[in-house]
């Protein structure tokens, strides 16, 4: 038998912001408010059947994705039910058994980081962890 695994967001904000057909969301609150969980399901509802779906979500420093609690941690944890290919070093989860597409986990702690690693990419879907943390 099937296992359905429901994944949703708070009532309220939160559902609001998953919902929206917006471009652009700013979405704040404090600690423990929903603010990752959003940009975890955000991707979710195009990554895990768009084949051409590819998103790139920033913190300024790399060791708090992987730390307890962090944004790829999290995503794992989230996402497994789904069986995606998780590339640890890359910090990278790949939907490929559901015909999926790519998300992708980094810094932006330089701010030519950008600029070198970034310009020209086509990404579906850019987000950011604490974007009040960069400088520009």
């Amino acid at each position: 038998m099937a296992r359905i695994v429901e994944m949703s967001a708070q009532a309220g904000k939160q559902q609001m912001a998953l919902d929206a057909d917006a471009d652009v969301i700013i979405y704040g609150g404090a600690a423990g408010s929903g603010k990752s969980r959003l940009l975890l399901l955000r991707t979710l509802k195009h990554v895990w059947n768009d084949i051409d779906f590819s998103a790139v979500l920033f913190r300024r420093t790399s060791p708090p994705l992987k730390a307890a609690g962090g944004l790829f941690t999290e995503a794992k944890k989230l996402y497994l039910p789904l069986h995606p290919k998780i590339r640890e070093k890359d910090m990278e989860i790949i939907f490929e058994g559901t015909n999926g597409g790519n998300l992708k986990y980094t810094h932006l702690e330089h701010e030519n980081d950008a600029e070198g690693n970034h310009q020209g990419l086509q990404y579906s879907f850019v987000g950011f962890k604490y974007i009040r943390a960069l400088t520009q």
